[in-house]
């Protein structure tokens, strides 16, 4: 299903959008996933010495089609403005997803 993996996408965009941060900027910023309930967890805090002061926090229960890749989109949003902020330039995250598959039904060939 197509919207799966625009889901899986956008969460991987997430990730990488939080490395970034936590890379070239103070603040500290956590992601979880619980594979057994598809929950993903996002932790923006004030630094990574003040790790305690909560900037926000969010959920996202990854298997609730559309609304979930919208809050993905809002996460991703609300991550590149800290990176425009901060002048860190999030577009070196130049990358492709190519999918191979090879199918074989048996028999002789």
């Amino acid at each position: 299903m197509k919207i799966n993996s625009d889901i899986a996408i956008a969460t991987g965009e997430v990730q990488a959008l939080a490395f970034l941060i936590n890379l070239h900027t103070d603040y500290a910023v956590f992601t979880d996933f619980s594979g057994h309930v598809t929950l993903f967890k996002i932790r923006i805090r004030a630094s990574k010495q003040d790790y305690k002061t909560r900037i926000t926090t969010d959920e996202v229960y990854l298997h609730k089609g559309a609304a979930t890749l919208e809050k993905l989109k809002t996460l991703k949003l609300r991550l590149k403005k800290i990176l425009r902020d901060k002048e860190v330039n999030y577009s070196d995250l130049d990358y492709t997803i190519r999918e191979e598959r090879d199918y074989h039904l048996g028999g002789t060939n």
